[in-house]
């Protein structure tokens, strides 16, 4: 987790991956009004049924926790923000544009390459 502004035309960059929703008000105040938030986004929530509980060498069960209002799981395993969690904390902290990396294979196809998700390659002019 980090952010760095640039002296001279003060655009600030933050990243932030394999983080949990429930982030400090230190980080989160760090983080506000940031040009670009780079966010790890690990599923969507929409697969918190599908998501195998049985993956050789990882936890047998997810933990899927800090639920909107809704219900809707911001987090995986507590360290993982979802999709939805990540668009969340862009919008809590004012993130002016978010790009989401860290994307598993859990995605589905059709929304593989939907933006904000980012795409190997690509680049950003702050």
């Amino acid at each position: 987790m980090g952010c760095v502004v640039d002296p001279v035309s003060e655009t600030k960059l933050a990243i932030t991956s394999d983080t949990s929703y429930a982030i400090g008000e230190r980080s989160r105040t760090t983080f506000s009004d940031s040009d670009l938030l780079i966010a790890g986004s690990l599923v969507p929530a929409s697969v918190e049924g599908e998501w195998p509980t049985d993956r050789p060498g990882k936890r047998a069960k997810p933990t899927w926790n800090h639920p909107d209002a809704e219900g809707t799981p911001r987090n995986l395993r507590g360290s993982h923000l979802t999709h939805e969690g990540a668009l969340v904390l862009a919008d809590d902290v004012g993130a002016k544009r978010v790009r989401l990396v860290h994307a598993s294979q859990y995605y589905p196809a059709d929304r593989a390459f939907d933006d904000p998700l980012a795409r190997d390659g690509e680049r950003w002019e702050l």
